[in-house]
């Protein structure tokens, strides 16, 4: 509404799109602005508008800082951060708590697990853990999750566009397993980012813990695949959005 009045007035207007295809909102009011700011280049197919400029997802200062410092652990234990999301986590926290305490299992000791599993399910996904022997930091929500990545080794996660761009940023090998509706930004996300070699992905609804324990036991092992998934996520993150972001904005009203 306030693009809209805004616009109406005479003002000149800037909206930003962050997921590869645009919402509905951003769909209407992209014909109506002075310019438009996006992550991803392909989003550039779906717009009307001609003053486009891609600037990458804006990262906050804190989470892009210690980005820049942020490496990969080479010892034996393997950090696994888990992402549930707050938009249809259940499944997810469920299949992916399987999977890594058969995991933990088979390679006993090797597995450090840090899960964030939202307010709703981080009891039971607590509960689950412990009740199998398996030690496991769980989380309802992490404020400072900048901290998590920098530990992190990979990342079993969602696919909202703000989460994977942080990750990416990290360079953290992922894997995405988006909102299970292939009409949801979440989906197409996640299809970008593999289909550009950034990440490994799954539809959710054709997996299992079994075959998830598989995946990841298969990443864990191989370093070069973690080296590519690494090198490809970097290549689509970009730390200076902000500034760009600005600069576009700037230009709009000048």
């Amino acid at each position: 509404a306030l693009v809209l009045l805004a616009s109406s007035a005479g003002i000149r207007t800037v909206i930003h799109e962050h997921n590869d295809v645009p919402g509905r909102a951003n769909a209407f009011l992209e014909r109506i602005v002075t310019s438009v700011a996006v992550t991803f280049d392909e989003t550039r197919g779906f717009l009307m508008n001609r003053a486009v400029t891609v600037t990458g997802n804006p990262l906050r200062e804190d989470i892009a800082r210690l980005a820049q410092s942020s490496g990969r652990a080479t010892g034996t234990v393997t950090t696994v951060l888990v992402i549930g999301g707050s938009q249809g986590a259940r499944s997810l926290n469920r299949v992916v708590a399987e999977a890594l305490i058969a995991l933990e299992q088979d390679m006993p000791g090797r597995l450090r697990i840090v899960h964030i599993a939202g307010p709703i399910d981080a009891e039971s996904v607590r509960d689950r853990y412990a009740s199998s022997g398996i030690r496991a930091t769980t989380y309802t929500f992490v404020d400072k999750i900048q901290e998590l990545y920098a530990m992190a080794d990979l990342a079993v996660t969602r696919s909202g566009a703000a989460a994977i761009f942080e990750l990416a940023l990290y360079g953290k090998p992922m894997i995405m397993i988006p909102y299970p509706n292939k009409r949801n930004s979440q989906y197409k996300n996640a299809r970008y980012f593999a289909d550009k070699g950034a990440a490994l992905y799954f539809d959710e609804k054709e997996m299992d813990a079994s075959l998830l324990k598989k995946l990841i036991g298969q990443l864990i092992a191989d370093r070069a695949l973690q080296a590519r998934l690494t090198a490809n996520a970097r290549k689509l993150s970009r730390p200076d959005a902000a500034s760009l972001l600005a600069r576009v904005v700037q230009s709009a009203g000048s």
